[in-house]
């Protein structure tokens, strides 16, 4: 791999946006009440 294929720093609420959220169809505060979690963490 040389450095020009190598891809930035991706931020840990990005894939959650991505991967969790938009993945699933759910709003972030439907994520924070199912894991018991305040609305600011997620």
């Amino acid at each position: 791999m040389s450095t020009t294929d190598k891809i930035g720093p991706i931020h840990p609420g990005g894939v959650l946006m991505e991967d969790f959220i938009e993945g699933f169809g759910i709003t972030q505060h439907q994520l924070a009440v199912s894991i018991g979690v305040p609305l600011r963490v997620v």
